[in-house]
């Protein structure tokens, strides 16, 4: 199973962050650890016994890991708070409730964005569904349903775009002909306007 990433549409977030890897050489799974994401996104890394968070300290950010995690939890941890980050600024604990939600949401989508970056998966085929998705996951060392919810999404809109080209090829020919019978309706429409100027001037009105 193979990716028409022809048919992919970037987000601009997505866009952004491979400009970031690839001017700091980031340009396959194996270099996409911990640590060179961290330099390329100026992002210090802590490690302590408790919850993930970030944080910032002058004009870098900080972002600090659960020792205890395991790797493939660590890595789905890390490309969150590297969102928070890059994205955000302020502490969550003083922010209004729908702020916060808010900023949640969009360190969720860089998240996925950071960690499964649309221009590396297209290396990886398989020839199946479920292969590609283990396959996936060990190249890039994330849990399968993180992949799964990723690529889900990448086909999903892969899908759209296939659906708005058929509809924009359905719809051609009419748009084409409204397009005829408009300027058919320009002309002869000038040419009524034509023939009512002629014949205002062979009148002469007398007193």
């Amino acid at each position: 199973m193979s990716f028409n990433m022809s048919l992919y549409k970037p987000s601009y977030l997505e866009i952004k962050i491979e400009q970031c890897y690839r001017n700091h050489g980031i340009l396959s799974p194996t270099d996409l650890t911990i640590a060179n994401v961290s330099y390329a996104f100026d992002v210090q890394l802590e490690y302590y016994d408790g919850k993930p968070f970030a944080d910032w300290t002058g004009s870098s950010g900080i972002v600090v890991l659960n020792q205890s995690d395991n790797l493939l939890k660590q890595r789905v941890d890390f490309f969150h708070e590297v969102g928070h980050c890059v994205l955000h600024v302020g502490d969550q604990r003083t922010l209004p409730g729908l702020f916060i939600d808010l900023q949640e949401f969009q360190s969720l989508r860089f998240q996925y964005y950071a960690a499964l970056p649309y221009f590396m998966i297209a290396e990886i085929v398989h020839d199946s569904y479920d292969g590609l998705i283990q396959s996936l996951s060990e190249s890039f060392s994330l849990p399968v349903h993180f992949v799964q919810k990723r690529i889900n999404q990448v086909l999903n809109r892969i899908q759209q775009e296939r659906t708005d080209i058929a509809l924009k090829t359905k719809l051609a020919p009419k748009v084409l002909a409204y397009r005829d019978y408009r300027d058919e309706t320009k002309r002869i429409l000038n040419q009524l306007h034509q023939q009512i100027k002629k014949k205002k001037g062979g009148y002469r009105i007398g007193y």
